[in-house]
């Protein structure tokens, strides 16, 4: 065998390995970048445009994200704990900000929709949640680490909170947008 042939077939063992054993995924994805296989993920940045996604409603239809206006969107996942501890947080930051025309959008990562909508009940969130059941968010925003929560204003990125946050942090976050 050529020895590129070698170095192929030792790159998809190291990638298909790194599938399987998690810890290995950010030295593949670089690999897999360098190699020209994938391009790198460039995450979501204040002053860039909001990337279009692509999401559902929890009853399955395409779901259209707000384009004017404030929003804050929150990436979470019913089983994530930091995501659970953060939510009273974001219950109370939403009834604050609501009253300043701040709307908020959560988008839960990868899970089934009845799986989603019960916890929706169960928490008592009165924003809209949508399904992200292709982890585009990983991708498109670099949420790959959540809860993730973005503040948007007319389309464009404002900020960007990676990790759990307060409602004090959110609030002041917003009002320096």
């Amino acid at each position: 065998m050529s020895r590129r042939v070698l170095v192929s077939l030792f790159a998809v063992l190291l990638v298909g390995g790194a599938l399987v054993f998690g810890p290995a995924r950010p030295l593949v994805s670089h690999l897999a970048h360098a190699l020209g296989l994938r391009s790198a993920v460039t995450p979501a940045q204040p002053g860039a445009p909001m990337p279009a996604l692509a999401l559902e409603n929890l009853d399955g239809t395409p779901a259209t994200l707000p384009q004017q206006g404030t929003v804050v969107y929150n990436v979470f996942a019913s089983w994530c704990q930091p995501c659970n501890q953060e939510l009273p947080d974001l219950l109370l930051a939403q009834k604050e900000l609501k009253k300043r025309g701040v709307r908020f959008v959560g988008i839960d990562r990868g899970e089934p929709p009845q799986r989603v909508a019960a916890f929706v009940q169960a928490q008592g969130i009165g924003y809209p949640v949508l399904l992200d059941s292709t982890s585009s968010t990983a991708r498109l925003l670099g949420a790959r680490v959540i809860p993730e929560t973005l503040i948007v204003q007319d389309g464009t990125v404002k900020s960007v909170i990676v990790g759990p946050t307060t409602a004090s942090q959110l609030t002041r976050a917003v009002e320096n947008v």
